[in-house]
């Protein structure tokens, strides 16, 4: 393609960057007069890189053109490399054109192994995070993130570029299973967004050095730490599963303070306990000896030395002995009690047995079968705008259950400043979503805020659950006494 060129109602203004496989240029809509990127992927690299490619590409950027989401560019046309009108059988991709620095140029301009400020690279952070759990939520992973595509615009909002198009890759931040050629999930996105924030934290690439952060740059706080650790082991089963495994952690509040406390006073219990118990024995023993020497002639003997292990163990020893006993005589007693009962009593008795059974085993049926349709709940946030002080967001929910409705479900979405800080939250009310049925809410809030998250609270469930215990599922016991 050359500066002038048309295609697809666009007109090429610039070369942009080249990688091993994508071409990408400036370019205009001729009537809408918009910027957008055209990408152009030659047939060469196709063939040369992954013979499958062609095949797939329609149905990667078809799931790449479900993603709405204020750091993901948006798709705007496709062109096939199989279609009649196709430029020497190139497939072209349209998308949003995002005016700023890739990451590499901004690592570039910051300095080479200069680290970025903390707070800047948790902003970035987070919102590649956000982005990354959107993707994996509609079951679309990138699969190659790297410093090229990742847009980073003058005000530090960050846009992902490329998804799913990861023939070739050759990116430090890439996980061990694309150099081992296996099958890729989310958990490969995961490693290589723990090496970006490794890189932003350290301005070092896991390529080129262990990941050993605390030698690299002592200041970087522990929790960051952990969570590098954790989402760049090479055990993929071993990493955070999901993004919001990965969130939980960055916003869990450690109170070690408390625990302390709570440790220290149960010790002083314990060391309080002992004290006592010595002062107590030592009076003891100090009567019966003045007892000794009242009633008998003074006569001075060698000091004895107590054998105390001895001792306690005897206290021990019989402190079990009286256990037992009073556990025989108890159900002795038990036992006898059941024999005076006239056969009614008993029946009456083995009843209350079954209901007390059959009642702890219907609320734990209900509890789990609560967890499991849960399960099927989903819930996803779609930022909308940020104009004027007022942040716009759409909270979609969906029930993937065909045998269970919910009702009264409490929804409660939170604001984030840049530095990662609750600064608002707000509850919103659904009242009834059905079967395999889905609700969405529109909310408005007058807020500066850089990202926002939502959370199910509570919801009541409407379900249909057998009330009787299945006879084989009781106690022996039971059924026999019933």
């Amino acid at each position: 393609m050359t500066s002038g060129q048309e295609i697809l109602g666009h007109r090429i203004l610039s070369f942009a960057r080249q990688t091993n496989t994508l071409s990408v240029f400036l370019a205009e809509h001729i009537l809408l007069g918009r910027k957008a990127a055209i990408i152009e992927i030659s047939k060469q690299d196709k063939d040369k890189n992954n013979a499958n490619f062609d095949k797939n590409l329609d149905k990667i950027v078809g799931a790449q053109a479900r993603l709405q989401h204020p750091n993901i560019s948006l798709l705007y046309q496709y062109q096939s490399a199989n279609a009649e009108n196709s430029n020497e059988n190139n497939a072209i991709i349209i998308r949003e054109w995002v005016e700023g620095q890739t990451l590499a140029q901004v690592l570039q301009t910051q300095g080479t192994s200069a680290p970025m400020s903390q707070e800047r690279a948790k902003n970035i952070f987070l919102q590649l995070l956000d982005a990354l759990a959107y993707a994996h939520h509609k079951g679309i992973i990138h699969a190659n993130l790297s410093a090229e595509n990742i847009i980073i615009d003058k005000n530090d909002k960050v846009k992902i570029t490329d998804f799913g198009l990861s023939e070739a890759q050759t990116s430090a931040y890439q996980s061990p299973e694309v150099i081992k050629k296996d099958v890729l999930d989310k958990r490969s996105d995961i490693y290589s967004l723990g090496a970006i924030f490794f890189h932003l934290l350290t301005g070092k690439t896991p390529a080129t050095d262990a990941l050993d952060i605390k030698k690299i740059n002592s200041k970087i706080d522990k929790k960051s730490a952990q969570i590098i650790l954790k989402a760049t082991l090479s055990d993929s089963y071993k990493r955070y599963q999901t993004c919001e495994e990965i969130r939980n952690e960055f916003f869990r509040t450690e109170n070690t303070s408390k625990t302390n406390y709570k440790g220290t006073i149960i010790m002083l219990g314990v060391g309080a306990a002992a004290v006592g118990g010595a002062v107590w024995f030592g009076k003891n023993m100090l009567n019966q000896q003045e007892k000794a020497i009242n009633s008998v002639p003074l006569v001075i003997k060698p000091k004895e030395k107590i054998d105390s292990s001895a001792y306690y163990q005897k206290i021990l020893d019989e402190q079990n002995k009286n256990k037992k006993e009073n556990k025989d005589k108890q159900e002795k007693a038990k036992k006898d009690s059941l024999s005076k009962l006239d056969p009614e009593e008993i029946r009456k008795d083995s009843l209350e047995k079954v209901e007390k059974f059959e009642k702890e085993a219907r609320e734990k049926r209900i509890k789990l079968r609560k967890e499991n349709l849960m399960k099927n709940l989903l819930i996803d946030g779609q930022f909308i705008s940020n104009t004027a002080g007022e942040y716009k967001v759409k909270v979609e929910i969906f029930n993937r259950n065909t045998d269970a409705e919910f009702t009264d479900l409490k929804v409660v979405v939170s604001y984030f400043n840049g530095a990662g800080d609750v600064i608002e939250k707000e509850e919103k009310f659904i009242e009834k979503i059905g079967k395999n049925a889905g609700a969405e809410i529109e909310i408005t809030k007058k807020v500066n805020a850089t990202r926002f998250s939502c959370k199910l609270l509570d919801v009541k469930v409407i379900d249909e659950l057998p009330t009787e215990m299945p006879k084989e599922n009781m106690p022996k016991e039971i059924i026999r006494d019933k």
